[in-house]
């Protein structure tokens, strides 16, 4: 699914050159779910956020669900990342004034799907997140670990096969940070792979394995 070579990332600030992804390698099967642990600045969030071409690397090769990223045109990218990568974020990222139904349907209507389709898909993975019945509602009134689950709804609606994950229970108590991990274990049993970001060792151990980035580098 994810082959990654030697990949580089630097940031160029006023006074210095900031080395934050200094040469990683490593692969990702598909279905496989995969936690990346490391201290705040080791890196782990910029890997993520290249894997997601959510920033473009300097260096290295990444080739995703067989085919290259390194020389695609931003157009290729965007169609390389609508079509195969769903995101769940630490603070859900979701928007205020969109009913729950609306914040799932957003990555369906940049897949152009029929009305009657999207609405089956929707209302089929808020069953399965148990938040059917909170579609006409919106994020505000809802607690934080409904909101994570409309996040995870929206991440699994698109059928993505990878879905990324960057501290997913960082807002969350430990009862709802359980919940969910059996909720990405769902989508680990729907032939789904995962990468997840965490601080939280006892997360991680959800995992099939843990990669531990230190100082930029695989350690």
């Amino acid at each position: 699914m994810i082959k990654i070579t030697n990949l580089k990332k630097n940031y160029i600030t006023k006074d210095c050159v900031v080395e934050a992804l200094k040469g990683v390698s490593f692969d990702v099967k598909p279905g496989e779910f995969v936690a990346i642990m490391g201290e705040s600045g080791s890196g782990k969030s910029t890997l993520l956020n290249c894997i997601g071409l959510m920033d473009f690397f300097d260096d290295g090769e990444y080739e995703l669900n067989g085919s290259k990223i390194n020389g695609m045109t931003t157009k290729q990218l965007n169609l390389a990342r609508r079509n195969n990568i769903s995101f769940i974020f630490q603070n859900y990222e979701l928007m205020r004034n969109y009913s729950v139904y609306e914040n799932i349907e957003v990555p369906l209507l940049a897949k152009n799907m029929k009305f009657k389709l999207r609405k089956n898909r929707i209302e089929e993975v808020a069953e399965k997140l148990n938040i059917a019945e909170y579609l006409k509602n919106y994020p505000y009134q809802l607690s934080g670990g409904q909101q994570q689950r409309v996040a995870i709804a929206r991440a699994m609606v698109s059928d993505n096969p990878l879905i990324l994950a960057d501290e997913p229970t960082g807002a969350l108590d430990r009862k709802n940070s359980t919940a969910l991990m059996e909720y990405l274990l769902l989508l680990k049993n729907m032939n789904k792979t995962i990468l997840m970001v965490t601080h939280d060792k006892n997360m991680a151990e959800y995992s099939d394995r843990i990669i531990y980035i230190e100082d930029g580098k695989i350690v």
